[in-house]
């Protein structure tokens, strides 16, 4: 697969954890993507400015710690100092501190694609939520759109999988889609084109 194209699909194994257990409603979601994405810039900051000092391993160990603290210390003090923020703090908030999208962008990847790997897990996580909240509850924001509960086991971790599949598999075509349509391309204008 095209190192290029398939961004989405890694934003999507990295952010797993937090995909599966962070999705069930679009505010917990967002909140939890817009955390993972402080985390993360603050990890590639040390990660920047450290990375000469320490070795690979050291360093590495040295990430987790970071991110680990940094989700405890948001985990315990979000909801002190802004109340409305309870809700939306879980379990899956302490664990965010371990998962790959957090480290991500530490190595070997420039700005620009940091950046477009957060905001792709962020339109992941937005997307996935939006999904899981109108189908299994029938919600949007919290907000009751229809009174029936289309799927209502979408709400469940199983939901998460089915949902996640479904866009990993869409995708996966999309991205073989547009190669096929860009190698044509290519081909005629080359005048390649077997008639």
């Amino acid at each position: 697969m095209n190192k290029q194209n398939n961004i989405l699909i890694k934003t999507f194994l990295m952010g797993l954890l937090p995909l599966l257990g962070g999705t069930e409603a679009v505010m917990t979601a967002v909140f939890l993507a817009l955390i993972c994405i402080i985390i993360s810039l603050i990890t590639r900051t040390v990660y920047l400015s450290g990375k000469k000092y320490l070795s690979a391993k050291s360093l590495w160990l040295f990430l987790i710690v970071i991110g680990l603290s940094l989700t405890n210390i948001f985990y315990e003090l979000l909801p002190k100092v802004l109340p409305f923020t309870a809700e939306y703090v879980n379990f899956y908030f302490l664990l965010a501190g371990v998962t790959p999208i957090v480290f991500a962008g530490c190595r070997k990847i420039g700005n620009f694609r940091f950046m477009q790997l957060e905001l792709n897990f962020l339109l992941i996580m937005f997307v996935t939520s939006t999904l899981r909240e109108f189908l299994g509850q029938g919600t949007f924001l919290g907000w009751q759109l229809i009174e029936t509960k289309l799927l209502p086991f979408i709400t469940g971790s199983i939901g998460a999988f089915i949902i996640l599949g479904s866009l990993g598999i869409t995708l996966e075509l999309g991205i073989i889609k547009t190669n096929i349509l860009s190698s044509n391309s290519e081909e005629k204008k080359g005048g390649t084109v077997s008639e």
